[in-house]
């Protein structure tokens, strides 16, 4: 299984991937769930889906509903 900071980690990320595309702000989005900014969003958002915000929230390269965190399962 994951270590806490982990499961924190993508449950913030489940939350910020449902409000993308829902015509907030990256940086409203961010501050809503919890991301110290724009950026550590972005940089979140590419570390689990190598994909940007807006690829994510336009649906291109995904091959689940929302990805789950593992490195190697998405």
């Amino acid at each position: 299984g994951y270590g806490p900071a982990m499961v924190r980690r993508v449950l913030r990320f489940r939350r910020a991937a449902r409000l993308l595309g829902g015509g907030l702000s990256a940086a409203d989005i961010a501050y809503r769930t919890g991301y110290s900014d724009q950026a550590h969003l972005h940089r979140e958002v590419r570390a689990f889906t190598g994909s940007t915000p807006g690829q994510l929230a336009s649906g291109a390269n995904r091959s689940t509903d929302v990805p789950s965190g593992s490195a190697t399962v998405a």
